[in-house]
């Protein structure tokens, strides 16, 4: 008679493979991270590793892929969305599959977020005398070369503005808030004036809340007439 047939011997699980793909749906703080991961016959998990060091050597954020479990021995495509991320800031990522056998790491791939239009908040005023005052503020560039001034008029809405004051820095560059700073002269004694910080960059220009101060009076000073108590003595008075 014809006997059993043999069972196929199962293949046995490799090494997985992963390759990474370009970021997708990239905006001023998030993307959408691609690439694709072979499990070759073992289940794999998968993740993400992103950061601003081009090597990825240090300051990483490691997150599971989608679907973070791979399995069978053809290429499926992983994704995993990321936000909070830094205006107009450069970011690096690859993808990692480890399965039962060994550990597959890809290249590394990068995208560029947006750049913003800048941030601003307009500081207290100090220093306030007759004649000057120190403006003060806060800006962000948010990923765009931002150049930084102040407005000032007497009109509360600065719907007509009678100075503008150069900040200093005048420029400022980044993601993080940066402390501005402008001297206000000369000004007109016993006056009330508006000011706000105003920043522009390559997106578009912003500008803070409305504040004010007042500028003291000068003083005034009346001479009075002498009075003459003896020969030789007299009392010198006036009013200030």
């Amino acid at each position: 008679g014809t006997g059993a047939s043999a069972s196929p011997t199962p293949t046995p699980a490799g090494p997985p493979s992963a390759t990474i793909d370009q970021a997708t749906t990239v905006d001023a703080n998030g993307a959408t991270l691609n690439g694709a991961v072979d499990a070759n016959g073992a289940v794999a998990a998968t993740t993400f590793t992103y950061g601003k060091v081009p090597d990825l050597s240090s300051d990483t954020t490691t997150i599971d892929a989608t679907p973070h479990q791979v399995t069978g021995a053809t290429t499926t495509a992983t994704t995993a969305v990321i936000a909070g991320l830094e205006p107009g800031t450069t970011y690096y990522y690859r993808v990692q599959a480890v399965n039962s056998v060994d550990t597959a790491t890809s290249g590394i791939a990068s995208f560029t977020t947006s750049a913003q239009a800048p941030a601003v908040v307009t500081g207290a005023a100090t220093d306030v005398d007759t004649t000057t005052a120190k403006l003060a503020g806060t800006a962000k560039a948010r990923g765009s070369l931002s150049s930084i001034a102040f407005e000032v008029g007497t009109s509360p809405t600065l719907a007509s503005v009678d100075f503008t004051y150069t900040a200093d820095p005048a420029t400022v560059t980044g993601n993080s808030d940066t402390d501005v700073t402008a001297d206000a002269a000369p000004l007109t004694p016993k006056t009330t004036y508006y000011y706000r910080v105003v920043a522009t960059n390559s997106i578009g220009t912003t500008t803070g809340p409305t504040r004010s101060f007042t500028t003291a009076g000068a003083p005034s000073a009346l001479t009075d007439a002498a009075v003459v108590t003896s020969g030789t003595q007299a009392v010198l008075t006036g009013t200030l």
